[in-house]
C-alpha cells in the first residue's frame, strides 16, 4: 500500500492506494468523509490524527519513509510517502526520517514541438495549480512532463508567469527526439543510442506519429528495467522471462502485451537484423470485444444536446460518414465535393486516403456552417485558426453531450463510427462495401460488426418463448 499527503480542492488529504481488496476497500470506506476519487483512482481521507489513527488499525505495519515540505503556499504538506509491507502483519516497526525541506532553484523547461508545448518543472504546489489551470493541459507519465496545446496565448501565459525562471527549446516536429523518464528512472546511459537509433528507424520507415510515440514508449519499458545492461546482447531467453514478467508480475493486458512485444521485436529485427528473433515467444491470445452501438433512438437524444453549431456538424459529420475524430478535425475544405456528393479522407489510419458518400442533410449543414464560421483552410479550425480543432476538444464535446442525454452505456467517440457501420448492416449494406467505406485492410475487423448487428438477430426467435409457464 502506498499513501501519500495531498493537497486536493484546496484541503489536505491522505491519497490511499493499495491493490483491490473488498474487505480493506470496506474498512477504509467506514472512515468518516472517506470517498474515493475517479481523478487519483485512489480512497482519500482527511489529514486527522483520529483518521491516521483509524488508519493505522487497518493496516497495522505502516513503514513512515520520508516526509516532504514544499515552502510555498503556507507551508503546504505535499508528499508524505508511507509504504506497507505486509498486509497481514505480525509486528510493528516504524521509522521516521526527519522532515525536509526542499526548494528546487532549477529553471522551469519548455520545449515547443510542433502542436505541443512540453514543460518540465520540479514539483511545487503554486506551479503545478497553474499549469493544472490551463484548459486541455495534462501530465505525460510516460515521458514525465506536462503537456499543453501549443496556442499562442498558452505560451504567452507561461511567459508572463514563469518569466526569468524560462528556458525555451523550439523544435521542428521530428527533430526532438524524446528519452522519456520512465516509473521515476531514466533509460541508462547505454541504451540511449539504441534508443535514438531505434526512433530514427521508425521515422526513416515513415510510421505515424501515433505508431512511433506507441512503440518509443513500450520500448522504453524495456530499457528501464535493463538499467546499464546492453538491449543488443538480450537473448530469446532473456526476452521471453521479460515478457513473462510483464504478463504475471505486471498484470498487463493483452492488447499492451502484444504492442510491447511488436515495438521490442522491431528493434531486434529491423534494426540490428535479426529476422528469427521472435519465433519462439508465444503471443497472448487477444480478447474478441465487439463494439458498443448506439440505437437510433440514442443518437438522436444524444444529438438532441449539442446546441453549438460547429459542434453539431462535426459530430453530425462524424456518424453520418463512418469518421474516426482525428479524420474529422484534419478535413479541409476542398475534401468535401458537393458536385459529386463525396468526401476525401486523407492520409487516415495506415496513411491511407478513402472515398465515402456526402449526406444531403450533412451538406446542407456545412453549408449553413460555412456561412456562419467562415473558416479558411481547416474546414474546422481551433483557437489558432491556422491549426486544425483539437481531437481532444472534440472528444469532450462528445463526453459532454452523452453525459447531458444521461445514455448509461460505455460509449465514446468512435462509437459513432460503430453505430454507422452497424446501421448500415442493419439496413441491408453488403459487408464487402462497409469494408471500404471504413478503410478496413482486412474484413475480419468489419465482420465484427455483425456480430452486434440486429440483421443478424432479428429471425432468431429464443426457446425460451415456446415454454407454456405461468
Amino acid at each position: 500500500m502506498i499513501t501519500t499527503k495531498i493537497l486536493h480542492r484546496e484541503q489536505a488529504r491522505i491519497k490511499i492506494e493499495f491493490p483491490y481488496n473488498q474487505f480493506y476497500s470496506a474498512e477504509v470506506k467506514k472512515i468518516k468523509n472517506s470517498a474515493w476519487s475517479r481523478t487519483h483512482k485512489a480512497w482519500l481521507i482527511d489529514d486527522d490524527a483520529e483518521y491516521w489513527i483509524k488508519l493505522k488499525e487497518i493496516f497495522p505495519d505502516i513503514v513512515f519513509e520520508k516526509t516532504i515540505i514544499l515552502d510555498v503556499i503556507e507551508q503546504a504538506i505535499i508528499v508524505k510517502n508511507t509504504v506497507l509491507k505486509d498486509l497481514d502483519p505480525l509486528r510493528i516497526e516504524n521509522k521516521i526520517v526527519p522532515n525536509i525541506k526542499w526548494q528546487d532553484k532549477t529553471k522551469i523547461n519548455i520545449e515547443v514541438i510542433g502542436r505541443k508545448i512540453l514543460v518540465k518543472l520540479p514539483k511545487n504546489v503554486a506551479d503545478i495549480a497553474f499549469i493544472k489551470a490551463i484548459k486541455y493541459s495534462r501530465w505525460d507519465k510516460v515521458g514525465y512532463h506536462w503537456v499543453i496545446p501549443h496556442y499562442n496565448t498558452n505560451l504567452e501565459k507561461l511567459n508572463a508567469y514563469f518569466s526569468e525562471r524560462l528556458s525555451i527549446n523550439t523544435f521542428e516536429k521530428n527533430e526532438h527526439i524524446a528519452v522519456p523518464k520512465i516509473l521515476g528512472g531514466f533509460v541508462g546511459d547505454i541504451n540511449r543510442p539504441a534508443l535514438k537509433k531505434f526512433i530514427e528507424t521508425i521515422q526513416l520507415k515513415g510510421y505515424s506519429e501515433r505508431t512511433l510515440d506507441t512503440y518509443r514508449n513500450e520500448f522504453t519499458q524495456l530499457l528501464y528495467v535493463l538499467k546499464n545492461k546492453n538491449v543488443a546482447e538480450l537473448e530469446p531467453d532473456r526476452l521471453r522471462d521479460y515478457f513473462l514478467y510483464c504478463t504475471n508480475s505486471l498484470k498487463l493486458s493483452e492488447n499492451t502485451i502484444h504492442s510491447r512485444m511488436n515495438a521490442v521485436k522491431f528493434y531486434f529485427e529491423q534494426v540490428l537484423g535479426r529476422n528469427k528473433m521472435f519465433f519462439e515467444i508465444p503471443r497472448p491470445k487477444r480478447p474478441l470485444l465487439l463494439p458498443n452501438v448506439l440505437a437510433i433512438s440514442e443518437l438522436e437524444k444524444l444529438f438532441a444536446k449539442l446546441e453549438n453549431l460547429k459542434h453539431k456538424t462535426m459530430l453530425f459529420l462524424a456518424y453520418s460518414a463512418g469518421m474516426r475524430v482525428s479524420e474529422v478535425v484534419n478535413l479541409k475544405l476542398n475534401d468535401i465535393h458537393s458536385a459529386r456528393m463525396v468526401i476525401n479522407i486523407r492520409d487516415a489510419k495506415g496513411k491511407k486516403d478513402r472515398m465515402v458518400a456526402l449526406s444531403e442533410g450533412i451538406l446542407l449543414l456545412l453549408r449553413k456552417y460555412y456561412e456562419s464560421y467562415k473558416p479558411s483552410s481547416w474546414l474546422f479550425e481551433g483557437q489558432d485558426k491556422t491549426k486544425p480543432y483539437t481531437t481532444r476538444s472534440l472528444q469532450e464535446v462528445f463526453t459532454k453531450a452523452k453525459k447531458a442525454s444521461k445514455i448509461i452505456q460505455s460509449i465514446t467517440f468512435h462509437s459513432l463510427r460503430h453505430s454507422y457501420a452497424t446501421h448500415l448492416h442493419e439496413a441491408g449494406t453488403d459487408i464487402k462495401l462497409i469494408q471500404e467505406l471504413l478503410g478496413h485492410s482486412d474484413i475480419k475487423t468489419t465482420l465484427r460488426y455483425t456480430h452486434v448487428s440486429k440483421r443478424t438477430l432479428e429471425n432468431i426467435k429464443s426457446p425460451f418463448d415456446n415454454l407454456k409457464i405461468d
